[in-house]
């Protein structure tokens, strides 16, 4: 009990012994019995216990409350004290307080997690011991043609019954091997279906780090292995292209060294080396220019009247036109203006020309045309009327020497690189290429870009 409520009851105990001496001594004064005395102590201890218990009751219940409202303080409020009642309040809000850190962080890692998972262009899946789906991002989704509810479901039922069924076998092997402890890759190819085309894809299956599950990550490779099969045509092409003319140079030159010097066939093997050795220049050009495109140099886009670039293309083609007596025309709305830049335009424009040139016969007709086609767009196109390109060769022909014709075009002294720096370039410029058939006869390439203004 605290020091004020024994202060209280002692002075309590000093009063009522003060008042029985009081009331001896004036009985005694008084001469009075003694049963009296005796009735009046009995009286003033009766008055005396009541007054006591009244007073301790309130006392008591005031300690009482006051404790309880020092709990609720502490609890609530963060009341520090040093009472062993209060204590125990101090360790229940720091837990729970731990708590909501911890709920908190979990609910932070998880929506990373899913941010992450979602933003992935690789498909994860994650598979519990008996193969069933517990967790797929929408990539998976997107690559494999799966349903929207993949949960708890068996991953060879769901693959079966998708729009592009996979190869089951090397999926199920690849799982197989990861529930058994050993990490696994492989490539196949995913089958076409539907909207789905056929890709290439490399799986990987590993155990899951803390469980008995798989993680199975899936990459689209197809447009890896297309560069990589252009790059090795492209290497083999280039060894083809610069070989020829080489080895014609070297024999040419090997010849006249031998004594042909002075021979009546003597200019006939100069002709053949400076012809070569030009195509062999061409040749290194073009490929410095492809290389210079491709290094992401950024192109200046203004606006350009198409009229002058289309006119200086024709005069720089007339000549060569003349000697085989081909007819240059030109048709088109005046003015048209185009964004692009100055010396893309003429490039485009004069590797078209060049090829129609080359591959139109004797006493054909080559024709430039530009209109507006709608939507912002200018459409420029070169036709002629030559042999034309086959269809199975349309898709393929703006690709690095790629050639319609092989023996032909070596014999007119093209490099292979011309249309693919046309493509190059168009696309530089926001723009698109493409070839189609004349009628009657020949071919019409063209090139759509941005009209100006």
């Amino acid at each position: 009990m605290r020091l004020g409520l024994r202060c209280k009851l002692t002075f309590a105990s000093f009063l009522a012994a003060v008042l029985v001496v009081g009331l001896g001594w004036l009985c005694l004064k008084l001469a009075r019995p003694l049963w009296l005395l005796l009735v009046l102590l009995a009286s003033l201890a009766a008055t005396f216990a009541l007054v006591w218990s009244m007073i301790l009751s309130r006392l008591v219940s005031r300690e009482l409350r006051q404790l309880v409202d020092g709990i609720r303080r502490s609890a609530f409020e963060g009341s520090s004290t040093e009472s062993v009642v209060r204590e125990p309040a101090i360790p229940l809000r720091h837990l729970s307080e731990e708590l909501e850190r911890m709920v908190a962080a979990l609910s932070a890692e998880r929506d990373r997690f899913e941010v992450v998972l979602s933003g992935m262009e690789s498909a994860v899946l994650l598979l519990d011991d008996a193969c069933r789906i517990e967790l797929v991002n929408p990539a998976a989704g997107r690559m494999l043609g799966l349903p929207g509810e993949l949960e708890s479901r068996v991953l060879a039922d769901v693959l079966r019954g998708s729009e592009s069924p996979p190869e089951l076998a090397e999926l199920e092997q690849l799982v197989s091997s990861a529930l058994g402890g050993q990490s696994k890759t492989a490539e196949f190819d995913l089958t076409a279906s539907g909207a789905f085309p056929a890709r290439r894809v490399v799986a990987r299956a590993t155990p899951e780090l803390h469980g008995s599950g798989v993680v199975l990550v899936i990459d689209d490779v197809t447009e890896l292995r297309r560069l990589e099969t252009i790059r090795r045509d492209f290497i083999a092409n280039v060894s083809h292209e610069l070989r020829t003319p080489v080895s014609i140079i070297r024999a040419n030159a090997e010849t006249l060294l031998d004594g042909a010097l002075h021979s009546e066939q003597a200019t006939t093997f100069v002709e053949a080396l400076a012809r070569h050795a030009e195509r062999l220049s061409n040749l290194v050009s073009d490929l410095l220019e492809i290389s210079r495109i491709e290094s992401g140099h950024a192109l200046e886009l203004e606006e350009l009247l198409l009229l002058p670039a289309i006119q200086r293309a024709i005069d720089a083609f007339a000549a060569p036109a003349e000697k085989k007596r081909l007819s240059l025309h030109t048709q088109m709305e005046d003015p048209l203006r185009v964004l692009a830049s100055d010396n893309a335009l003429d490039q485009i424009l004069f590797n078209l020309l060049d090829n129609a040139v080359k591959y139109t016969p004797e006493g054909g007709r080559i024709e430039v045309r530009a209109r507006r086609e709608g939507g912002g767009r200018v459409r420029i196109e070169v036709c002629d009327n030559g042999t034309g390109i086959a269809p199975e060769h349309r898709s393929r022909i703006f690709e690095r020497f790629y050639r319609v014709d092989k023996g032909r075009s070596r014999a007119m002294g093209g490099t292979g690189l011309g249309l693919s720096i046309v493509k190059h370039q168009v696309d530089r410029m926001q723009g698109s290429v493409g070839v189609e058939p004349n009628r009657p006869a020949g071919s019409v390439f063209w090139v759509s870009l941005p009209e100006a203004g």
